[in-house]
């Protein structure tokens, strides 16, 4: 396993750094806010509407728990876009300066990704693996398509059967009453399509976006030696924009906690 991984580091500051940000927090947060920074140990949800300053409380928390002594390298943050990633941590860098760098930070696929560059050996995965992006799953799809005899299906339309399979954990019967009513008598050639699809990734050592959560997934599910790595370095699971979490990522977050459950999730 990563040494990186090895041991818990947490940092001692003095008091005085403490005492200062609650300063801090008194002087910027309103007292629903400066509740959460202040309380949220344990498994913490909170629920409130736009523009009521939920990542602003979630970046004082991280701070708070800095100020605390706790090292950022045992802080996850996360969230679901690249441009709310962005900003939350060049909100962090402002509030809490170079340490923000530690932090295993950004969107669930960024740090999926971390995760399985160390670990992926654990389910077989190449560490250099390269990345497909979605034009790119659909031209695959669409050499499987063609070596099946079934380009009449679209690559389109079946990347998203397939992404909304893997997201949702729902059965291909499901998933295609949803998704594709019109060609439900398919199924059986739909998860052929999609087994060959695995195939070919596998064999040009290439994962898609969704392999990037499912095997960090399957990492959690299977390894338990990896989860408790995984439970032990990361004291503190912070995660923005809830409301749009999937399933699958759903599942990530209630097993990175199994070990503890110090987790604050803030959605709509």
């Amino acid at each position: 396993m990563d040494n990186q991984f090895s041991e818990k580091k947490i940092y001692i500051l003095p008091s005085k750094r403490k005492q200062e940000f609650l300063k801090r927090i008194e002087k910027d947060l309103n007292e629903e806010q400066k509740k959460v920074v202040l309380e949220a140990d344990g498994p913490s949800l909170v629920i409130a509407g736009p523009g009521s300053g939920k990542t602003r409380t979630v970046i004082y928390r991280l701070g708070y728990l800095i100020a605390l002594g706790y090292s950022p390298n045992n802080i996850m943050l996360l969230t679901f876009t690249n441009h709310a990633a962005k900003n939350m941590i060049n909100r962090a860098t402002a509030l809490i300066g170079e340490k923000a760098e530690d932090i295993w930070g950004g969107t669930f696929h960024h740090v999926g990704n971390r995760i399985l560059r160390i670990f992926g050996k654990e389910i077989s995965l190449k560490g250099d693996y390269n990345i497909l992006d979605r034009e790119d799953s659909a031209d695959l799809i669409d050499e499987c398509l063609e070596e099946m005899g079934e380009e009449e299906l679209g690559k389109n339309l079946v990347l998203e059967i397939f992404s909304y399979k893997v997201n949702t954990g729902k059965n291909w019967d499901e998933v295609l009453k949803i998704k594709a009513p019109h060609i439900i008598e398919k199924v059986d050639l739909i998860e052929r399509v999609f087994k060959r699809y695995e195939e070919r990734k596998r064999e040009l050592n290439l994962v898609d976006y969704d392999d990037l959560l499912m095997f960090w997934y399957k990492l959690l599910m299977d390894k338990d030696k990896v989860k408790k790595i995984l439970n032990d370095k990361f004291i503190w699971l912070l995660v923005d924009e809830y409301q749009d979490t999937n399933w699958l990522q759903g599942e990530i977050v209630r097993l990175m906690r199994e070990e503890n459950k110090n987790v604050l999730v803030v959605g709509d």
